[in-house]
């Protein structure tokens, strides 16, 4: 069973819900022209397989060792990079939409605190007043 989290825009109210895990959205499809990260507003991501796109096309139909080897490396980072969006391709859209401005629509269910200690969000940002060390008297 797989674990949803449900992310809101405070602006619009819209809510959006990115599993925990695995992305096989992300892992199968990304490839093409980067169309599910364009979908999931991940630009630079798609912008990048966008471009080994038209970089392994332009390259694959060429004729030569150089074009050859330019396909075989494209190819290869495109995979590495599949398999990267697969582990984590849940967090990045989490953690982007999060930097965006949207909130957890519930911040105290347990699916949003396992979210949060899976991609490594703290509840609380790093305050210097709330600090615990103290200074030894004179």
């Amino acid at each position: 069973m797989a674990i949803k989290v449900a992310l809101q825009n405070p602006q619009t109210n819209e809510i959006r819900h990115v599993k925990v895990g695995w992305s096989w959205v992300l892992f199968l499809f990304s490839g093409f022209f980067g169309i599910p990260l364009f979908r999931r507003k991940l630009e630079t991501w798609a912008r990048l397989f966008l471009g080994f796109n038209v970089a392994y096309f332009a390259t694959a139909w060429s004729s030569g060792a150089v074009a050859t080897f330019i396909s075989f490396v494209v190819l290869v980072a495109e995979w590495a990079l599949l398999f990267l969006l697969g582990f984590k391709g849940n967090e990045i859209t989490a953690k982007t939409w999060l930097s965006q401005g949207w909130q957890f629509a519930e911040p105290n269910a347990d699916a949003t605190k396992f979210a949060k200690l899976q991609w490594g969000i703290s509840d609380h940002s790093p305050d210097m007043s709330s600090s615990t060390a103290q200074v030894a008297p004179i």
